[in-house]
This record gives C-alpha cells, sequence and structure tokens, in this order.
C-alpha cells in the first residue's frame, strides 16, 4: 500500500518509491517497526473496503524526547484513488484520535500536508486541524517543489 501511495501521490511523500524498493529487508522493519511492533505510542492502521480490501493507511508516532512527549505525529497517510471520497481517510483519523485519547496524555498530534492537496486539508480542517505555519519548498520531486502546510490538532 505505500509503495502504491509513492507511485500514485509522489509529491505528498518525503520518501520515494525508488528509494524505498532498494532498502534491505533488516532496513524496511527498522523502519517500520510501528507496523511490526505496534504500541500504543507508534501503530499504523489500515482502512479496508467491504471485501476486506486495504484501502488506506495512516501511522501516529509519539515524539520519543522528554521534552516532546506531549506531541504526536500522524505520518504516511494514504487513501488509494478509487477510494477517495468515500470515508476511508476520515476512519483512519478518527481511529487514531480515539486510541491515542485514550491511552495516553498527549496535547496536540502535528502533521504536515502539502499545500495544494485541498481534499485532505479539507479533511484534515473538518476533524479540528490548524494551519500553523507553512514550509516554503518542503518537497522538492523533478525540478518541482511543493509547499507544505504544517497543522496541529489541540488535544486540550
Amino acid at each position: 500500500m505505500r509503495l502504491q501511495g509513492f507511485r500514485d501521490s509522489p509529491e505528498a511523500f518525503g520518501s520515494s518509491y525508488e528509494e524505498e524498493i532498494l532498502l534491505s529487508d533488516d532496513q524496511l522493519a527498522q523502519k517500520y517497526s510501528a507496523v511490526l511492533r505496534p504500541t500504543n505510542d507508534t501503530f499504523v492502521l489500515g482502512a479496508f473496503d467491504r471485501a476486506g480490501r486495504i484501502v488506506g493507511i495512516a501511522g501516529f508516532r509519539r515524539e520519543a524526547r522528554l521534552k516532546n512527549r506531549h506531541k504526536g505525529v500522524i505520518w504516511g497517510m494514504y487513501v488509494n484513488p478509487g477510494s477517495r471520497g468515500k470515508g476511508a481517510g476520515r476512519a483512519l483519523l478518527t481511529g487514531i484520535l480515539d486510541h491515542i485519547r485514550s491511552v495516553s496524555d498527549l496535547r496536540q498530534v502535528n502533521l504536515a500536508v502539502v499545500s495544494d492537496n485541498m481534499p485532505a486539508k479539507r479533511l484534515y480542517t473538518s476533524m479540528g486541524f490548524v494551519t500553523y505555519g507553512v514550509e516554503k519548498e518542503a518537497l522538492r520531486l523533478d525540478n518541482r517543489f511543493f509547499d507544505e502546510d504544517l497543522m496541529v490538532l489541540r488535544l486540550v
């Protein structure tokens, strides 16, 4: 699913398909430990259609450093194009937020989204996220630059 996202929406991710396929099994296991060994502080959720096929993913990680442990980050959100606009993204975000509210003392959740990705920004805004900054030229793909909106949801 993640590789599909890198191919379908390369401008939306810091990683790339070309980089990811070169990783060894050990590197993949380390990078995606949230899938292999989920905890309350680091995990990946999947969204599935009625036939049981995965149609979307999103990850969460709590900041590790002592002074930042009141914050978490939603990362790697992706819904395949044929399933967009049908509630999978909202279900993923709702699942993450419900879980972290029930098990932790987090005060805020951050995410970054490509500034011109209006459907994603509408979803995040509808769930209470607000933009607190813009990173200009955050990503570069084929000599084209993409800004990212930095968004936060205050939990308390």
